[in-house]
């Protein structure tokens, strides 16, 4: 079960990862919203920093080893592939801390998987953002 959580995680992150890689600058750049929301690229740096957010809450020793992104940065293509990368491993760093104490996520009394299934974004970006 351990490493169908590991599989999943790795499946779902490695899909962010490929649409972050393939989409253009015009494209990371657009909003469904009409009234002025966040860009592509904006829900991407959004989604980092929720990873981010509850590491630190759930697991500070992890949390420090990785870096949010500002949400005012200029665009940098490179550096968001490398945190969702390193937020990612951060995750899997988590899935086996929690593993070792029977599903417990400090902080989070549902435990691991409504963890990672409702507050961790683990859905395909693609479809919550153009669907």
């Amino acid at each position: 079960m351990k490493e169908q959580l590991h599989e999943a995680w790795r499946t779902n992150n490695k899909i962010n990862l490929l649409f972050i890689e393939l989409i253009s600058l015009e494209d990371m750049n657009k909003t469904l919203s009409m009234r002025g929301g966040r860009t592509v690229y904006e829900q991407l740096v959004h989604m980092h920093n929720v990873r981010m957010q509850w590491l630190d809450i759930t697991a500070k020793e992890i949390a420090k080893k990785y870096k949010p992104l500002s949400k005012n940065a200029p665009f940098n293509k490179e550096l968001l592939f490398e945190s969702f990368e390193e937020s990612g491993k951060g995750i899997e760093e988590l899935i086996d801390k929690s593993w070792e104490k029977e599903g417990k996520v400090s902080s989070f009394k549902k435990g691991l998987i409504p963890l990672l299934a409702i507050r961790l974004h683990m859905k395909d970006i693609t479809v919550e953002i153009f669907y």
